[in-house]
């Protein structure tokens, strides 16, 4: 348990002041922690489970991913809530629910890369928020990851993915040698059925020619 040393003064303030600046002090002592943290590390896991899957998506914004396992956290499910129009169809996230698995791939990435990885899912515009997860990998060992929830899924609205989105998601579970009968469940999602171009998709080829 966190305890918190209050210093007494002759000054009068009121009870709100103090709580704010406590808040803050917090805040600051928790930024400060985590900045000698990562100055203390050069890499990070992070754990993917929808298009970062696939490894010519990662590498658009984060040069430096190197595949490291394949794992699963658990009493979290796979769900798609709110659409992009970047994938023109809602994107995956993450829901707690008791005795779900939800599987992925493990990628170790330079400190460097946190901040590029925190851009791409819109941390700061308040689109996901980090969380730190436990992963079981298949030869049984636990690795503490970052990943990404939604912020307020049921609130954006769940829904179909586009076919687009899900083939990339479906390829990086396939490519990275996710379990057969979890690229199954992938397969059986239903899609929104967008057959338009997206943009993103010729990023994705030039990668993947590269």
């Amino acid at each position: 348990m966190l305890r918190i040393n209050y210093l007494c003064t002759s000054i009068s303030i009121s009870p709100l002041y103090n709580v704010i600046n406590v808040r803050r002090l917090f805040k600051m002592e928790k930024n400060a922690a985590e900045n000698r943290v990562d100055q203390g590390r050069r890499t990070f896991l992070y754990f993917a489970y929808g298009s970062n899957l696939l490894k010519e998506r990662i590498l658009i914004n984060n040069k430096s991913a190197v595949f490291k396992a394949v794992g699963h956290i658990q009493d979290w499910e796979l769900t798609f809530a709110m659409f992009s129009q970047r994938w023109q169809g809602h994107v995956a996230t993450i829901l707690p629910v008791q005795r779900a698995q939800c599987w992925g791939v493990v990628w170790e990435l330079d400190i460097s890369d946190k901040q590029n990885l925190d851009n791409q899912e819109g941390v700061s515009r308040m689109v996901y928020k980090p969380i730190e997860v436990q992963v079981t990998c298949e030869d049984g060992s636990i690795l503490e990851c970052r990943t990404y929830e939604l912020l307020r899924p049921l609130e954006r609205g769940l829904g179909p993915p586009s076919p687009q989105y899900k083939n990339v998601i479906v390829s990086g579970a396939r490519q990275n040698g996710l379990p057969q009968d979890y690229i199954a469940q992938l397969e059986a999602i239903e899609d929104n059925g967008y057959s338009g171009t997206l943009d993103i998709t010729s990023s994705l080829i030039k990668n993947t020619d590269n």
